[in-house]
């Protein structure tokens, strides 16, 4: 996952030799200067983007049978948009996304983990409860912060 500046969080295959655009190609070809771009230098175009940007943290694919409803998904956390993105392969092996959980429960999600029994952890960095999009107006007081892992039940 990538985290684009103002717009296009991508979700990219990586492949070795492969040019991505940036910072010329933000996302897919899909505007006026991008076209010339991309008409003249080979680009590997996001598999999937998001603008407005969601600001992805981290990315975990998941296939345990421990949560049926996320076995065979990416699951793509988010420190804007405090969710969790579950990602598919859809009919024609596009990316689409499924849905959204834990959205907006526990503040910016940082990062994920799957343990050997198929457990998915999620670290934040806030204080909870916590407003959506509140910890971008709070005075950032370190002393009051606290790294919190949530360990996710179906």
């Amino acid at each position: 996952s990538e985290h684009g500046p103002s717009t296009d969080d991508e979700l990219n295959e990586i492949i070795k030799g492969e040019n991505y655009g940036w910072p010329l190609v933000m996302g897919k070809c899909d505007t006026v200067p991008e076209f010339s771009i991309c008409d003249s230098i080979r680009i590997k175009e996001s598999e999937y983007n998001w603008t407005p940007t969601i600001a992805p943290s981290s990315l975990v694919y998941y296939d345990s049978p421990k949560l049926p409803s996320l076995k065979g998904s990416f699951l793509v956390s988010t420190l804007k948009e405090n969710d969790i993105r579950v990602l598919d392969t859809g009919e024609y092996g596009e990316i689409v996304e499924k849905k959204i959980i834990l959205d907006g429960l526990f503040g910016r999600l940082r990062d994920m983990a799957i343990d050997t029994e198929g457990y998915l952890y999620v670290s934040t960095g806030n204080i909870l409860p916590i407003d959506r999009h509140a910890y971008d107006y709070m005075v950032k007081d370190t002393s009051i912060a606290y790294d919190v892992i949530l360990k996710v039940y179906e």
